[in-house]
């Protein structure tokens, strides 16, 4: 077990030395959850990506494990095994929609999300279109989603390769 830990942190090491865009090195990732790495900036922020494979895609949100279908007598995700630190200049691409989590009780019924940071191009999208949608445009700071059946959804922005959410609770 060990040799297995150690093997992935020296491939997780491996693969941020080989982002040519990042001055910074992971220098540890231990078995209890806590990474560590180097900061040659003086400003900015971090983030953690992940990835099931070196070569990406990289992830910086979990959205793509939730909520898998129990369809099959086997299930399978892609899930993290590398991990690197991105660093970015700008500071106000952290994402925040307002409100993080609404409740919509009659199916057509409307809410209003807005969304906060970012570089200032926005795409929305809805978790599960069968339980509610974006009604009209699908990019901009406002959107408005609209309740289409009972169930918990999840309303996603993305910019500046971030992505934020806001759930939507359908009892």
């Amino acid at each position: 077990m060990k040799i297995i830990r150690a093997v992935s942190v020296l491939l997780i090491v491996l693969q941020a030395l080989a982002c040519q865009a990042q001055d910074d090195v992971i220098t540890g990732l231990s078995g209890n959850g806590f990474m560590t790495w180097t900061n040659s900036h003086s400003n900015g922020q971090f983030t953690v990506e992940w990835a099931s494979y070196p070569e990406g895609p990289w992830q910086s949100n979990w959205t793509g494990l939730w909520n898998l279908a129990a369809t099959a007598d086997t299930i399978s995700a892609s899930v993290p095994m590398f991990y690197r630190v991105h660093w970015s200049t700008n500071e106000t691409h952290d994402l925040q929609v307002s409100p993080s989590e609404a409740t919509i009780a009659i199916d057509g019924n409307l809410v209003i999300l807005n969304v906060a940071g970012g570089d200032g191009s926005y795409e929305w999208s809805v978790f599960d279109i069968v339980l509610g949608n974006i009604s009209g445009v699908t990019t901009g700071k406002s959107v408005l989603y609209q309740r289409g059946n009972q169930g918990d959804n999840a309303v996603i922005v993305q910019s500046d390769g971030r992505s934020a959410y806001a759930v939507i609770h359908q009892p």
